[in-house]
């Protein structure tokens, strides 16, 4: 069927995307990600707000 068709032309781009590098480095994101908690904890706004 022709649907067998489509999934054979979109498994192997769909596998590409899956395996291509992510577009930050970790070390740039664990970085952010620090930032982030950082700024999180020095804000005045208490922990529980953002548990809702």
């Amino acid at each position: 069927s022709s649907d067998l068709k489509l999934i054979e032309f979109l498994l192997p781009s769909y596998f590409l995307f899956l395996h291509s590098p992510p577009p930050f480095s970790p070390t740039e994101d664990e970085r952010t990600l620090s930032k982030n908690r950082e700024s999180l904890e020095l804000s005045p706004v208490p922990r529980a707000s953002f548990g809702s």
